[in-house]
């Protein structure tokens, strides 16, 4: 029978270091990925909220945020007034003008997307925004609906995203 023979400190040691070096490669790759999700939760949550919103227009025969009629067009999501900010991808802030439907949805990490329909006779066009906002509401955008991007107002808003 031959000795058994144990691994040494120095094996033991060097196996810990070559894991923590693996590890520390793919741990911010890992992590990009689960914001990058987070982020299209939030995009197609209003990309969905976009389709109801047409779809209650064409109803209405004007661009409308009632709460009810919303939540019954896109059972999944969560609608609040446009002056109660969005804290979660599936809780979209909504707002209504008489030419415009205003959503904003925030994702986990607080960055803030929004879109801005515009619903004028036969044609339609949606404005896209993202950016970092302290209170992520439909309220933001309202009173700059026709400008793009929203003036500053101690928002950083970046390039428009599109779905």
């Amino acid at each position: 029978m031959s000795p058994r023979r144990a691994f040494s400190l120095v094996e033991v040691t060097l196996v810990f270091v070559l894991l923590a070096a693996a590890a520390a490669l793919i741990m911010p790759r890992l992590l990009s990925s689960d914001q990058a999700a987070t982020a299209r939760k939030a995009q197609a949550a209003l990309e969905l909220t976009a389709t109801a919103a047409v779809e209650l227009a064409s109803y209405t025969g004007t661009p409308s945020a009632d709460l009810t009629d919303l939540e019954t067009l896109a059972p999944r999501l969560t609608f609040v007034n446009a002056t109660t900010p969005s804290t979660l991808a599936t809780t979209i802030s909504v707002a209504a003008t008489t030419s415009s439907f205003i959503a904003t949805a925030s994702d986990e990490s607080g960055f803030c997307w929004g879109l801005i329909l515009t619903l004028a006779g036969e044609g339609q066009s949606t404005v896209y925004l993202s950016g970092e906002s302290a209170s992520c509401t439909a309220s933001f955008f309202t009173p700059h609906v026709g400008t793009t991007p929203p003036p500053d107002s101690g928002s950083s808003w970046s390039t428009p995203w599109m779905p």
